[in-house]
């Protein structure tokens, strides 16, 4: 993690000459700067994500793991806004996880949902338990509708799913993933986020479902099950109420890169042609090799 202090000490003192000065204000300059800055890196960085293990471990404290629990038809949603995070990119998915429960009580969850979950309390199991309630409204689920499981945590996986193409003809084809055998030796694949409702210009459905958050990912074979998924997530906006102990979540190795391009913003806002840092996307590289 990085101090959100000491990106701003730095563009004062080396970048900006400007140490003790009030001429460039925290909630005006430097946090807008320091937000493009993360903005334009994290554009930088998808173009190598997946590509290179060693960019995943470079952003480990962007990565987690989160369980939901899939619709009849074996899809999910990660419902940001419910959730809390944004997801940057996936880099695991485990289907029929063991999960942990510890004692739970969390206020705000409907009474529904946690009535289902509380016989279940402390144990770890293999898939279990599934519930019947949507964790967020309370709602009984149908058949099109997953669920984030706030309250599981991720212990171990007996299968991990293959990321698998629209061309692969999964769940047909014994050496392909996706396809059912028996028990353990089933192999598992997903698709990444696609868009499965139906709707008419008339926002009525058409034979199909509707969904607020409509990019779904896919498990194969199907069936309702709990799905671990490793990710990447999006950095969050640094609030303008920001105080010296906000911490950046990127490593210390990327300090200079977020520091110098926040610089490079700050010197255009100056207006005046000039360029204080000229950060490149083979800077970048070169902070992951």
């Amino acid at each position: 993690m990085i101090l959100l202090k000491d990106i701003e000490d730095y563009i004062r003192r080396i970048g900006l000459d400007a140490e003790g000065s009030d001429r460039y204000l925290r909630d005006i300059d430097v946090i807008p700067s320091v937000n493009a800055s993360m903005e334009w890196l994290v554009g930088i960085l998808s173009r190598v994500v997946g590509k290179d293990k060693f960019v995943e471990e470079k952003l480990s404290d962007l990565q987690m793991t989160r369980i939901w629990q899939t619709s009849a038809l074996s899809r999910f949603n990660i419902e940001e806004t419910l959730c809390g995070f944004s997801v940057w990119t996936v880099t695991r998915v485990a289907p029929k996880p063991w999960a942990y429960m510890a004692g739970f009580k969390r206020a705000g969850l409907p009474a529904p949902y946690q009535m289902t979950i509380t016989p279940s309390l402390g144990m770890s199991q293999c898939n279990r338990p599934l519930v019947r309630n949507h964790f967020s409204t309370g709602t009984v689920l149908k058949s099109h509708m997953s669920t984030y499981r706030p309250e599981l945590s991720f212990v171990r996986a007996d299968h991990y799913a293959t990321l698998i193409t629209d061309e692969q003809n999964a769940g047909k084809n014994p050496f392909e993933p996706g396809y059912k055998h028996v028990d353990d030796f089933t192999s598992y694949g997903y698709r990444t986020f696609s868009d499965y409702t139906n709707v008419n210009p008339l926002g009525d459905s058409v034979g199909g479902y509707l969904l607020t958050t409509t990019k779904e990912i896919e498990i194969v074979p199907q069936g309702r099950m709990l799905v671990a998924v490793s990710f990447i997530r999006v950095p969050e906006v640094i609030p303008i109420t920001a105080d010296d102990t906000y911490e950046i979540p990127f490593p210390k190795s990327m300090f200079e890169l977020i520091a110098q391009k926040a610089l490079n913003y700050i010197a255009i806002k100056q207006g005046d042609q000039t360029t204080v840092f000229n950060v490149s996307i083979q800077d970048v590289i070169q902070q992951l090799k």
